[in-house]
């Protein structure tokens, strides 16, 4: 969820800790050099993508 946009997206409208629990599950895997794996990155994203009210992808998936 945190390499696409739409994934992005969905994570932005989630807790702070909803997101915590499923970072802990899954981790962070990196498909890309650009892929967030930093989860405070992440979190600054979301954080973005909420005041933006859109979420992009750049070079972060295959």
């Amino acid at each position: 969820m945190h390499q696409v946009a739409g994934g992005k997206a969905i994570l932005a409208e989630y807790s702070r800790e909803r997101v915590e629990g499923i970072i802990e599950q899954h981790g962070l895997p990196a498909t890309t050099e650009y892929t967030i794996t930093d989860p405070e990155t992440l979190f600054q994203e979301l954080e973005d993508i909420r005041k933006r009210g859109y979420a992009t992808t750049i070079e972060e998936s295959t």
